[in-house]
């Protein structure tokens, strides 16, 4: 029942982050949950109040009511989970508003215990309306958890807070928070979870809003994705087994980084299935798409970027398409414009998304809303690096996507070669005038 030091803990997170490698946390109920998902590798273990009330076939929004000190349920799991977990940080849901708990001398309890960290769960920020001013008039507020991670970080904890804005991720940034949890609403689907939800594509505009606000404070801080199911496709895995909820903690797609362990896990027991082809459900005959393509450039990291940053600019230069604009004369650069193009010699319409752009770290993310091919949460990423010697940089582009498995390879291929292509353009047009 070792306790991890959060130096130690940072030092891994961030050379995980690096590696684009995701960063998986857990919720567990149970001794025998939180045993499981050690054993599956899971890297962060998260006990709370609602974790209780689920394994007791109750919904988690019952953590939110007075059905039991929610404190005192932690501190009572501490003893089932904490014993069993070898070699994983165990982070502490903390009641941050609870008014009869001396909040100091409760942290280093918890950190006695054994705690490596903790959140805010129970907290008022899933709360809202008419009740939620009567709590923050009442000194029950948002504010009072600001303060317990703060003074959770000035004990050395690892610290997760839930934020519900961009404002919030700003004050617990400020407040020393290692990663910034975005609260995309409680748990969905399954026999206990809420049948509504944010879709998936506004789900990952907020969290990109949010993280960007955070890292304007502190650029060390660590944005991450509550998986949660969205409404928009019923088939979202919430990363979890029937005994704890997940939470990715990462760099960019995190989100399909659970998926790709979950669909692994379920092609596996498919295999053992004795159900015929046709009785599968239609996501275990659709792969996963992975693309990566990476080049060294003829062209500065300014130049390079100057060219590709602009969201709307590709038919000028791209042999692949013809006549691309950002609909409603939105700028190429607002997060969440749509560019329109079309593909050359009769191609198809595309459409897509601006999900993030950051001139500080030459890099943007979007996603296709709509093409002439049977894909389906299509996200990709592009990233530019300096290459120290020469007028030179380097290149990165990577894509995940689904599509059927009889159409994998032609897919791959065109991706790649669209990819290949954008960087060849780049590399063409500075070369000459180099």
């Amino acid at each position: 029942m070792p306790r991890f030091e959060r130096k130690a803990l940072m030092q891994k997170f961030n050379e995980m982050v690096k590696r684009r490698e995701p960063i998986i946390g857990g919720g567990a109920g149970t001794g025998i949950s939180a045993k499981c998902e050690e054993a599956a590798g899971i890297d962060l273990i998260v006990i709370y109040n609602s974790g209780r009330y689920r394994m007791a076939g109750r919904a988690s929004s019952a953590g939110l009511l007075a059905y039991g000190n929610a404190n005192d349920i932690v501190v009572e799991m501490a003893g089932e989970v904490l014993p069993v977990c070898k070699k994983t940080p165990v982070i502490a849901g903390v009641n941050g508003t609870d008014p009869f708990v001396i909040m100091p001398v409760f942290l280093k309890k918890l950190k006695e215990l054994g705690f490596s960290g903790v959140q805010n769960f129970p907290t008022v920020g899933i709360i809202d309306g008419a009740f939620r001013q009567s709590l923050e008039e009442t000194g029950i507020n948002y504010a009072t958890e600001i303060d317990m991670i703060r003074q959770a970080h000035e004990l050395d904890l690892l610290t997760t807070p839930y934020v519900f804005s961009a404002d919030e991720a700003v004050e617990m940034t400020k407040a020393g928070a290692d990663f910034i949890v975005p609260h995309m609403g409680v748990t969905t689907g399954g026999t206990i979870g809420a049948t509504s939800a944010k879709s998936l594509d506004e789900s990952v505009r907020l969290i990109d809003e949010w993280a960007e606000a955070a890292r304007r404070v502190r650029k060390d801080v660590i944005a991450s994705r509550t998986a949660a199911r969205s409404r928009r496709r019923k088939t979202w895995p919430t990363c979890s087994s029937t005994a704890s909820t997940a939470t990715a903690f990462t760099a960019p797609a995190a989100w399909s980084a659970c998926r790709r362990k979950l669909r692994s896990s379920r092609t596996s027991s498919a295999t053992r299935s004795s159900r015929s082809e046709a009785q599968l459900p239609d996501t275990r005959r659709h792969a996963m798409a992975k693309v990566y393509v990476s080049a060294v450039m003829n062209a500065s990291l300014d130049e390079a970027w100057g060219l590709l940053r602009d969201f709307g600019a590709l038919g000028n230069y791209h042999p692949f398409f013809e006549s691309s604009f950002i609909e409603g004369g939105k700028p190429a650069d607002q997060v969440g414009c749509i560019r329109n193009f079309r593909g050359r010699d009769g191609g198809g319409t595309i459409r897509e998304k601006l999900l993030a752009l950051s001139d500080d770290e030459h890099r943007c993310r979007y996603a296709i809303i709509e093409v002439d091919a049977d894909w389906k949460n299509y996200v990709a990423e592009m990233h530019l690096l300096p290459v120290t010697e020469g007028n030179r940089c380097f290149g990165e582009w990577w894509a995940e996507w689904d599509v059927p498995a009889d159409q994998e390879a032609a897919a791959l291929e065109r991706v790649k070669d669209t990819f290949r292509t954008f960087f060849e353009c780049v590399d063409g047009q500075f070369a000459v005038q180099s």
